[in-house]
């Protein structure tokens, strides 16, 4: 039951005012008789004729409290919440993404998860007979928690068990999932709880292919406000200039209506070593650059926090692992040597560079980084790449020659590759033409297609060049000064590739892989989570033929230990870094219209039932009248 008007119960302080009425006597006056023997006896005759009669003055105040406790309580406007009626099979999505974490500020307040969950467990309820629901949980991948039941006992015990993740959801995912099971089954429809819509038109298409047998779908949003600042980049590299010392990138963006001031605290292993004050408007993001000393902080856990008052915490933390200095082997493959690109590789005096040309490459290497010049793939490798004008694009990216001259009209300052790096008035004869995938990330923009990109999927990392960079007769970028720069940023990001735990800093929900020396004297692997879970892998059930083990639960942000046996070999940090998550502002249904998502909202009704306290107050109402006025 909820109350419309909840204000209304303050008026519950006129029941202490009734109370305090039966605490004033009576004054009575006194008279002087001859005799009360006879009133004596008509008290004792009233006595035995109404056996209530003791409690006559007793039983008024009761009657009177009540009658006030049913009138504040109909002026509090009861009602029974609703969500329409279900259909006869109806799959249930549970978002359980890093923002539905986000606290709405109500009375008590709670996580949108914890209102999903409580929407879930209504909607469970209401089911009629012949009615069934299945449950969908939308993580980091969409996982049936349970199939159709008619069970509420299962069904409340499946969404009580359900926990939120620090990491991204795949919604789109779980709507496909429930469109495809939905198809074809007469009476179907699909009900999403979520904080925000789906983005991605692929799920219109999906739904609007199905034609006669598409299932409705609506969706229930939480959420009330964006009131968030969040971490959206993170990364940390050697300076440039000193080996010994470290520098620490950050990227902050105010997602709120108001100008928040975070204060940023960074430190090593709970041991503060830098601060700032970071002013953002509505709106804004900002980068921070830190810088410290190497102090034999090799394997340290590095965490940088923002303190600051907002709705959502998961996205104010980073964290990273450093380590010590230590040589860069880059392979690179073409087909005739390029002394600029040479040279601006060699600038970073830590990288040990050899050479191949394609016919040599054996599509594998033990090198940390490997770079591509003017090739043309037909498979990628794996581990940290570099493609400089890949000729014809790539195998998930067709691309097509574009004459210029190309502009460039914006670039992403704020990532760490474009760092100190300044390509506005770079201009470019010939390039390439292609769709960005999504999951690329554009770091300069021009009329037509990004001019360089980079990405992240799995077990690969790279950036792109969308031009011959090298070649004078396309750009001058080789004899700018922001080329040996932005290589070495490159070369930073992408970090040496083989490490016993590779790569030690990945977002939530992405794998990492654990290179075991001599896994044959391994019985055990131990990872201990940020939470204090304790995952173990046997090594003899779940080594790869290449001799790698790879862990999968990284669905919260911190710092993991990982043991060999008893033996301690590493750590490796996840973080969350994620827009789309921090972006917690509720999307509406003409948003979603927009996005041409065929969405409608779950309507929520109410049956009030004030009406039914009017009957009972007056009933109560009537009953003191008796009590009171009834005579003998």
């Amino acid at each position: 039951m909820d109350f419309l008007n909840p204000t209304a119960v303050y008026l519950l302080f006129l029941i202490s005012i009734i109370v305090l009425l039966y605490f004033l006597k009576l004054k009575r006056k006194r008279y002087v008789v001859s005799s009360v023997i006879f009133w004596l006896q008509a008290i004792e005759d009233m006595r035995a004729n109404v056996p209530f009669a003791r409690l006559r003055k007793n039983l008024l105040l009761p009657l009177q409290i009540l009658f006030m406790l049913i009138v504040v309580l109909g002026l509090a406007r009861p009602a029974w919440k609703s969500h329409g009626q279900l259909g006869k099979y109806t799959i249930l999505i549970m978002d359980s993404s890093a923002s539905m974490q986000t606290i709405d500020h109500g009375q008590p307040p709670h996580s949108r998860f914890e209102a999903a969950k409580t929407a879930a467990m209504e909607l469970v309820d209401s089911l009629s007979e012949g009615e069934q629901i299945m449950l969908i949980e939308a993580g980091t991948k969409p996982t049936i928690k349970a199939t159709f039941t008619t069970d509420k006992l299962k069904l409340r015990d499946v969404i009580s068990e359900l926990r939120v993740t620090d990491a991204a959801g795949e919604l789109n995912s779980a709507l496909e999932l429930a469109i495809s099971t939905a198809k074809g089954v007469e009476g179907s429809e699909i009900i999403v709880l979520s904080d925000n819509a789906v983005k991605s038109s692929t799920v219109g298409t999906k739904v609007e292919s199905l034609d006669k047998d598409k299932p409705s779908i609506r969706f229930l949003t939480f959420g009330k406000r964006s009131l968030n600042v969040a971490i959206t980049q993170f990364s940390v590299t050697r300076n440039d200039n000193d080996s010994t010392g470290y520098q620490v990138f950050a990227e902050l963006k105010n997602f709120s209506e108001i100008m928040l001031r975070p204060l940023v605290y960074l430190s090593i292993e709970g041991h503060n070593i830098a601060n700032d004050v970071v002013n953002l408007q509505p709106g804004e993001r900002k980068g921070i650059t830190l810088s410290f000393d190497d102090r034999g902080f090799d394997m340290h856990a590095l965490k940088l926090e923002l303190d600051v008052k907002d709705d959502l915490k998961v996205d104010n933390f980073a964290y990273a692992i450093l380590h010590k200095a230590e040589k860069l082997k880059v392979l690179l493959i073409n087909e005739e040597r390029n002394k600029y690109l040479e040279k601006a590789l060699l600038t970073n005096p830590n990288v040990q560079l050899r050479q191949l040309n394609l016919s040599q490459y054996p599509g594998t290497a033990s090198d940390d980084i490997t770079i591509f010049y003017n090739t043309i793939l037909q498979e990628i490798p794996e581990g940290n790449v570099i493609f400089i004008n890949p000729q014809a694009g790539l195998p998930f990216m067709p691309a097509t020659i574009e004459k210029g001259p190309i502009s460039v009209v914006s670039q992403n300052s704020n990532h760490p590759v474009m760092r100190f790096v300044d390509l506005t008035n770079l201009e470019v004869r010939v390039g390439l033409e292609y769709q960005l995938p999504d999951w690329g990330i554009s770091l300069v923009e021009t009329t037509a297609s990004p001019l360089i990109w980079l990405g992240e999927q799995l077990n690969r990392k790279g950036i792109f060049f969308s031009f011959d960079a090298f070649d004078l007769k396309i750009s001058k970028f080789a004899l700018s000064y922001a080329c040996p720069i932005l290589m070495a940023n490159c070369l930073n990001w992408l970090g040496p590739a083989f490490r016993t735990i590779a790569p030690d800093n990945v977002k939530t929900g992405m794998p990492v892989t654990i290179n075991l020396n001599y896994p044959e004297e391994i019985e055990q692997v131990t990872i201990n989570s940020p939470d204090g879970n304790i995952f173990h892998l046997d090594v003899s059930k779940n080594l790869s033929g290449k001799g790698l083990l790879v862990f999968t639960n990284t669905e919260m942000t911190g710092i993991y230990e990982v043991f060999a046996d008893d033996s301690f070999i590493g750590k490796f940090a996840v973080n969350l870094l994620d827009e789309q998550e921090s972006n917690i502002m509720p999307q509406t249904q003409e948003q979603r219209e927009e996005g041409k998502t065929p969405l409608t909202n779950l309507t929520i009704t109410y049956k009030e039932l004030w009406g039914r306290f009017l009957l009972l107050g007056l009933l109560i109402l009537a009953a003191e009248w008796w009590v009171y006025h009834r005579r003998v």
